[in-house]
């Protein structure tokens, strides 16, 4: 029988991490959002603030895991980005006034999501392959998709059912009770090194990598970035509000909650 080659045990363990950190940060917000709103009595704009500052401390902060990588090598990260994460869900259930929400989800919590996400899964699966590393990252990606798909119906599920403290507990708890040994048992690059591009990927790199300074003054770095920040930025507007909007309709909440996970499903394939 076949030994299956290491990578693809890689490309699982960064699948559910991405399942994981993607189902309970991101997609389960929606459903967050509305309760948030209408339990605290803040408006919608108080609420939807904290996704924005923790869209931007998880841009920022995954520049910094990125060095991170390099210096203290893969597993630390994910450990530490796992374990704040979960610190993260858990104060949130104490949360009172808007700035604790804006302080916990938009920059604890955040923050800690960005040392699961992309940058360390990503670099883990590229590590691991030549050949094939588009299919595999391919597959790895698809964790975030059908983390919306579980997260956000059952995070509708669990407040109708019980309230939103314990669903942030529980969230918590998916978080560190599949991240950390997922992060301690099968997420490392090969070899054990902290940062491990293989020869033929260094030598490609040499020929065809530009450095920031050289990517900043290219007219088509900024169309990209400009093009995915506007398609990100209407994204997110449609996806926070839309369980609420839902609501505000008469739909069920744990009915709109599957629609964001059905939203989720149709973003696999792609």
């Amino acid at each position: 029988m076949k030994k299956i080659y290491y990578g693809w045990w890689v490309v699982g363990g960064a699948f559910l991490l991405l399942f994981c950190s993607m189902g309970t940060h991101f997609y389960a917000f929606p459903v967050f959002f509305d309760v948030m709103v209408r339990e605290m009595e803040w408006t919608r704009t108080q609420v939807a603030l904290a996704l924005t500052v923790g869209t931007f401390v998880l841009g920022a902060v995954g520049l910094l895991v990125g060095g991170l990588i390099h210096k203290v090598g893969l597993r630390p990260v994910l450990v530490c980005g796992t374990l704040i994460a979960g610190l993260g869900f858990l104060l949130l259930t104490t949360v009172t006034e808007p700035w604790q929400f804006y302080l916990y989800y938009g920059l604890v919590l955040s923050a800690g999501i960005a040392g699961i996400e992309a940058v360390p899964t990503m670099t883990a699966v590229e590590a691991w392959f030549d050949r094939g590393k588009s299919t595999a990252l391919g597959v790895a990606t698809t964790g975030m998709g059908m983390g919306g798909v579980v997260m956000a119906p059952l995070a509708g599920w669990l407040i109708s059912r019980y309230d939103w403290q314990i669903t942030f507990v529980f969230m918590a708890g998916i978080v560190i009770l599949v991240g950390i040994p997922i992060s301690v048992i099968i997420m490392r690059t090969p070899g054990g090194r902290k940062v491990a591009p293989r020869q033929e990927q260094q030598e490609g790199l040499k020929a065809r990598d530009a450095t920031i300074g050289q990517a900043l003054r290219q007219k088509s770095f900024w169309l990209v970035s400009i093009g995915a920040m506007l398609w990100l930025w209407a994204y997110l507007i449609g996806l926070t509000h839309q369980v609420a909007f839902a609501v505000d309709i008469g739909i069920d909440r744990v009915a709109a909650a599957g629609a964001v996970g059905l939203l989720c499903a149709f973003s696999i394939p792609g």
